[in-house]
């Protein structure tokens, strides 16, 4: 009985001297993969940080240039509104100028058959006397009411000649005055619309320029979308492959422990 029981203690402790070196082989090549698998997670975790802080400065970034793009956006509109108010306006200035053109050739027709009627008015007093024809018909008036209104009509008549014409070509000044004016507005608002529009061409080159500086931001930040997630998902393995050598780990420790109460037994 002894040397059964003797037998059976040393078949146990020939088990335990064989189990237990492997058991410890496995365990330190684990540890051993586990502790380079947590220096992998540690660089994994570091660059994932570093490339949530470089997304975050791009997404900055990208979120001032869309500030600045509504800036644009808000500028390119009012030189819009304010190129189509200056247009407007050179065609009121425009249609002014050619009523006023119409009103200067009129008065200027008027002035000129004002001038055409008075000569013709000087000719006929010197073919028919001059001076004298107009004084003998006056002093051949059989009546003193007669001679009042000869000699009246007859000043008159010069006076109105002068006063007719002298006022036509006030108009006519006037007139041309006026059109001048209005050629002057008309130029000026076309240099103020041909600065508007540079302004708005400007303007809109300042939009293209941030829209693709916005493009390669918003490439660039998709592009750190992927990298992280590749990030996570390595991290993820990782901590899947610790979390398996820990539970293998703990396999062997039990099993070792195992072993090692039957041995006793």
């Amino acid at each position: 009985m002894k040397k059964k029981l003797l037998s059976i203690l040393l078949a146990a402790v020939l088990t335990v001297s064989m189990v237990t070196p492997a058991f410890a082989d496995e365990e330190s090549d684990l540890k051993a993969q586990q502790s380079q698998a947590q220096e992998q997670l540690s660089d994994t975790q570091e660059a994932l940080n570093d490339l949530a802080v470089k997304q975050q400065k791009i997404q900055s970034q990208i979120s001032s240039i869309n500030s600045d793009l509504v800036d644009l956006m808000v500028q390119i509109d009012q030189a819009k509104t304010d190129i189509a108010n200056t247009q407007s306006q050179i065609d009121t200035t425009q249609s002014d100028i050619t009523t006023t053109e119409t009103n200067l050739t009129s008065a200027e027709n008027q002035r000129d058959k004002q001038y055409s009627d008075m000569k013709k008015r000087i000719q006929y007093i010197y073919e028919n006397g001059g001076n004298t024809g107009w004084l003998m018909d006056v002093l051949t008036a059989t009546d003193l009411t007669s001679f009042m209104n000869k000699a009246e009509y007859a000043t008159q008549l010069q006076s109105a000649d002068r006063t007719a014409l002298n006022n036509f070509v006030d108009t006519v000044n006037q007139i041309s005055t006026l059109k001048s004016n209005l050629e002057d507005q008309k130029n000026q608002l076309e240099t103020s619309k041909t600065s508007l529009v540079a302004q708005q061409n400007s303007l809109e080159d300042q939009q293209n320029e941030l829209q693709t500086q916005l493009d390669a931001k918003k490439a660039a930040d998709a592009d750190y979308d992927n990298q992280i997630a590749e990030a996570q998902d390595q991290a993820q393995q990782i901590s899947d492959l610790i979390t398996e050598q820990q539970n293998r780990i703990d396999e062997i420790e039990a099993e070792k422990q195992a072993a090692l109460e039957r041995a006793n037994v």
